[in-house]
């Protein structure tokens, strides 16, 4: 099979929730490609199969199949909806080491998932030493800070989004 059909196939099914049918296109694909394991992996988060998202990060790892910033971002979600702090420690530590801390989609996944964790000062100083922020980033803190019962500490963060000219959304509000 084709490895940009069956790509499009592992993540078609994967978005509609068809997991079986995404991992039984995968598993009879000959060839996988970085963007092949993160449309599996990324349905996986997505569907709330953290531990099976997790299992196959790590098979891809052994591989030496390289993550992209989307891998990433999916296996830090995955790690959230676990409350598996350690393993998005291990994933954080991947981030810096291949110098991408500064995408803004990877820093808003790790501060909601320090936020989901429960260690507020680790969403705050990712959200600090970010180059860039947005909406989506700001809103990751500031309700992870309203969720941790630090209602004080989200109006901060909502005045200092919208000082830097940032509007907020639905989510935020």
């Amino acid at each position: 099979m084709d490895i940009f059909l069956g790509t499009s196939l592992v993540d078609m099914y994967a978005k509609c929730g068809e997991m079986e049918d995404s991992r039984m296109v995968f598993d009879g694909m000959r060839k996988r490609n970085t963007v092949t394991w993160t449309s599996l992996i990324a349905g996986y988060a997505r569907n709330g199969l953290g531990e099976e998202a997790i299992r196959q990060f790590r098979v891809m790892q052994r591989r030496r199949i390289a993550a992209n910033n989307l891998t990433m971002v999916s296996i830090l979600r995955a790690c959230g909806l676990l409350g598996a702090l350690q393993m998005g420690k291990e994933v954080h530590a991947q981030v810096f080491r291949n110098h991408v801390q500064g995408n803004i989609f990877i820093g808003s996944a790790l501060v909601w998932l320090y936020c989901r964790c429960v260690n507020y000062s680790a969403a705050s100083k990712v959200l600090q030493d970010m180059p860039l922020r947005d909406v989506v980033s700001w809103t990751s803190m500031i309700s992870g800070c309203a969720r941790l019962g630090h209602e004080q500490e989200a109006l901060e963060y909502l005045k200092e989004m919208l000082g830097e000219g940032v509007d907020p959304n639905c989510f935020t509000y």
